[in-house]
């Protein structure tokens, strides 16, 4: 069937102006854009509420890609990332047809534990104008079609509807091989708080600050490296 073919596709990606925490660095915000498939709908014709992680998710992953930490380079250097503590506020359903608009911004990375605020727009998009549509093969009219449509292409250019969905709060902990908290280098810290792109060769774990006492069972205790 063909919701079974589809696939999420980002066709946006944004940061916001920079927002002052309410202590500490000023932190950026981060929002991708994915289209709901009908496949996530429940009988209710409504996105089940299963898949509202699986945005948050998504949204966190794009996030580190976006600042050089991708989820892959932890785990390569034998470590991982966990979730610890995920809490959901639903607000407003999401539907066929809608954009979810799923931001994240770290508010605290500090040890092994990094805080984040998340949260969900729904996006409903009147419709939109393209740009020549005669030069693009129609009837010399100018065609409406739905935003994000066609990979690429600039979904900010019509009416639309944003309704909040959901705010949610996560915390992520940094693990070495054997699932103990390791606490994070301070270049990694930094990047995660300001947003800004960490400098070429910054590892996960592998630092001159983080590598004493860490190669073998050198986190002492579960607890210390959280904080």
């Amino acid at each position: 069937m063909r919701q079974d073919r589809e696939q999420h596709r980002p066709f946006q990606h944004r940061n916001s102006n920079r927002l002052a925490t309410r202590s500490g660095p000023p932190s950026s915000s981060f929002t991708v854009d994915l289209k709901v498939r009908d496949s996530e709908l429940d009988q209710f014709l409504v996105v089940n509420n299963a898949n509202y992680s699986v945005y948050l998710q998504h949204a966190r992953h794009e996030f580190l890609e976006k600042i050089g930490l991708p989820v892959a380079a932890a785990t390569e250097e034998g470590g991982a990332l966990a979730l610890s503590r995920l809490v959901l506020n639903f607000k407003a359903p999401l539907r066929s047809g809608d954009t979810a608009r799923v931001g994240v911004r770290v508010t605290s990375a500090k040890g092994a534990r990094v805080e984040m605020e998340q949260w969900i727009d729904a996006v409903r998009w009147k419709g939109r104008r393209r740009r020549s549509g005669a030069e693009e093969g129609g009837a010399g009219e100018e065609g409406v079609e739905r935003a994000g449509e066609e990979a690429g292409e600039d979904p900010l250019e019509g009416e639309a509807t944003v309704v909040r969905a959901l705010d949610a709060e996560a915390t992520v902990v940094a693990l070495d091989g054997r699932y103990r908290p390791k606490r994070l280098p301070r270049a990694v810290q930094r990047a995660l708080e300001t947003g800004e792109r960490v400098t070429e060769g910054t590892r996960w774990f592998s630092s001159s600050e983080s590598e004493s006492g860490s190669t073998s069972g050198g986190d002492s205790g579960s607890g210390s490296d959280l904080d």
